[in-house]
């Protein structure tokens, strides 16, 4: 009351004017001052200094953002404050309010760790300053949580090596790291940090390897990525042929791969009888020398021309090429392999020096008795090339001819419509001979890596 209101006061008499109770005790809005009526007068008992509110902080960028967090700061403290109080809302009106974040008070500290949110959705904050009164508000800061990965890596294209491969894969939207592993087993798997590449050493040459990759951000890690690259083949190793499982070994002879073996594969496993000519039927046919199936064992298979090289662009045994192929043909050999042409086999050939020496670098050096052989005298036989061969012996007509002193190969380049390039050795002849021939014959099938 102010102070003319004081003095109107009834008194204990109930007579305006006259002493009010002693004791009394008012607040006189004119002096601003508690009051108090002692011993017949008025006395000033205390008058409040106004509160002057702080300064208001200023907030700064959410840190931390997680899917169900982030850590709310503002630049610096406030001089002579030592609390502040945070809002959190879910509306920059900030009409509703994160349960436990409506005028949160923290205690000499600038950041305050929101939780309990939900992810992939927008949050708003506000800071006050507190010492003895409120600061007005702060600016309002956008905080948006994060979202979980909507999806796996996708893999890259990888490197391989003989002994090594480098995975790659591509990054993913909204990932803040990758895990790597050789099983599917995302808890014991590498963490990548942000890497998309990771190098594997140690492996074995021409071996097909699976992988696998994760991306991750702090809402947990997607679903695995199977990785798969096979090894480059080092030669000089055995191979497996994926089609029947059957092991070749191999020999390298200047800057080229050969298998150190005749080829032994027909689609059904069996052989057709030399009577019985290979055609155009989807299906990959042999003849075994002596109609024996255990020559074609140990001797590989006899192949006439067309069906060696799978009657590609209109190949057949009669007629020239449609379209004479360009590139590697890889008619019945394995995958990665094909058949050599006239020109790679000139190559081996200049290898070993020359076609009058070739052949002995080629042949194996045993005489008829002990397989694989030659005939007496084997002229020229050291095999230092490493290409083991032995005489297999031909076909033709439906006969078979010459084991014992002949072996022959096929290129896929024709020398006329009837007949192609081959080259032969002989038991007494340290020459690797070049000659073209009927293709109907039956001769062996020497494959060279692509």
């Amino acid at each position: 009351i102010s102070t003319n209101e004081r003095t109107s006061i009834i008194g204990t008499n109930g007579n305006a004017g006259n002493a009010p109770a002693e004791g009394l005790m008012i607040f006189n809005t004119t002096t601003k001052c508690f009051e108090a009526y002692v011993n017949g007068a008025w006395s000033i008992i205390s008058c409040p200094v106004p509160c002057i509110p702080p300064d208001a902080p200023v907030a700064d960028a959410a840190t931390n953002i997680s899917c169900t967090s982030f850590q709310a700061n503002m630049l610096m403290s406030v001089a002579g404050v030592t609390s502040y109080c945070f809002d959190v809302a879910t509306d920059e009106g900030f009409t509703t309010f994160v349960a436990g974040y409506n005028n949160r008070i923290v205690n000499n500290n600038t950041t305050c760790v929101v939780t309990g949110l939900s992810s992939n959705t927008t949050y708003y904050y506000r800071i006050r300053s507190f010492a003895v009164c409120y600061s007005a508000n702060s600016n309002t800061i956008t905080a948006i949580t994060t979202s979980p990965l909507s999806s796996a890596p996708t893999t890259g294209t990888h490197t391989p090596s003989q002994t090594q491969i480098v995975w790659n894969w591509n990054t993913v939207s909204g990932a803040t790291g990758y895990k790597w592993n050789t099983v599917n087993d995302y808890n014991t798997a590498s963490d990548m940090s942000t890497s998309v590449t990771k190098t594997e050493t140690g492996l074995t040459s021409n071996t097909t390897y699976t992988r696998y990759v994760w991306a991750y951000n702090s809402c947990g890690g997607s679903e695995s990525t199977s990785l798969t690259q096979t090894t480059l083949f080092l030669c000089g190793n055995s191979f497996v042929d994926s089609r029947d499982s059957k092991t070749y070994t191999t020999v390298e002879i200047g800057s080229q791969c050969w298998m150190a073996q005749n080829l032994n594969y027909s689609t059904s496993g069996n052989y057709i009888t030399a009577a019985t000519e290979q055609t155009d039927n989807s299906i990959i046919e042999k003849h075994c020398y002596g109609d024996n199936g255990s020559n074609c064992t140990t001797n590989g298979g006899l192949y006439q021309w067309a069906e060696a090289v799978q009657y590609i662009n209109g190949a057949s045994n009669t007629a020239v090429y449609t379209t004479p192929p360009t590139g590697n043909v890889q008619g019945i050999c394995p995958s990665g392999w094909h058949l050599p042409s006239d020109a790679e086999w000139t190559t081996l050939t200049t290898s070993l020096g020359g076609e009058s020496v070739a052949g002995g670098t080629m042949k194996v050096t045993s005489i008829c008795g002990t397989q694989p052989c030659w005939n007496s005298p084997n002229t020229g036989a050291t095999n230092s090339s490493g290409f083991s061969a032995f005489s297999t012996g031909n076909s033709w007509g439906g006969f078979f001819y010459y084991s014992g002193q002949y072996c022959a190969w096929w290129t896929i380049t024709e020398s006329a419509a009837s007949t192609a390039w081959y080259r032969y050795l002989s038991y007494n002849s340290s020459t690797l001979t070049r000659l073209g021939n009927n293709k109907p014959n039956g001769y062996s099938v020497r494959c060279i890596k692509d």
